[in-house]
């Protein structure tokens, strides 16, 4: 409830998909993810037939004033603005590839952007060089190789939340420790103490 009413949509959308591998995993456990696969089949048909009605553009044009701010596409083209601040960080990143700039550097030297590249991978870059982006690389490898040989519904659920938030959000780069830090090592370190 306190994401819907923050109007934060990453977070909410990284949530959500999160809570859906959660049930996904748990659904093919069971034996029913035929049955909810052929469930959203029939959505889509569902949704070709309303786009041919022209029902979807009215639906759209609906749907995109409710989940952007401004009430326009392009907020959702440019991932609110996360394109700019991407092409930025590897501006920047290509100066400095070897050192980067310092712990929390970005925002000293994003500060016409953004206080960080939202984007786990690329804060590394910008804060230790590609090294560090690499080590951040290394990572999201151990994790998704765990999601895929060693599935946990809720762990999988926690780390894919996590990963969409990396990409999206800078989750890892805060000045102090916050508790998504202490979630990642506990997801990176889950299956190997198990």
């Amino acid at each position: 409830l306190t994401l819907l009413t923050c109007f934060s949509r990453t977070s909410t959308a990284c949530c959500m998909l999160g809570l859906a591998t959660i049930f996904w995993t748990e659904l093919r456990r069971m034996g029913n993810a035929y049955f909810y696969g052929l469930f959203a089949m029939a959505g889509c048909v569902v949704a070709y037939f309303a786009t041919g009605m022209g029902w979807a553009d009215i639906f759209l044009q609906n749907l995109v004033g409710k989940i952007t701010k401004s009430g326009s596409i392009d907020e959702l083209s440019t991932a609110t603005g996360r394109t700019d601040i991407w092409a930025e960080a590897f501006r920047l990143i290509s100066e400095s590839p070897a050192l980067g700039y310092g712990y929390c550097g970005a925002r000293f030297v994003m500060e016409d952007y953004s206080y960080h590249a939202h984007n786990i991978v690329l804060n590394a870059a910008i804060y230790a060089g590609i090294f560090a982006s690499m080590v951040i690389l290394a990572m999201i490898f151990v994790i998704i190789r765990g999601i895929l040989l060693r599935p946990d519904p809720v762990v999988d659920g926690l780390a894919v939340c996590m990963l969409a938030g990396g990409m999206l959000e800078g989750l890892l780069g805060a000045p102090s420790p916050a508790a998504s830090v202490t979630i990642w090592i506990c997801i990176l370190l889950w299956r190997p103490m198990n």
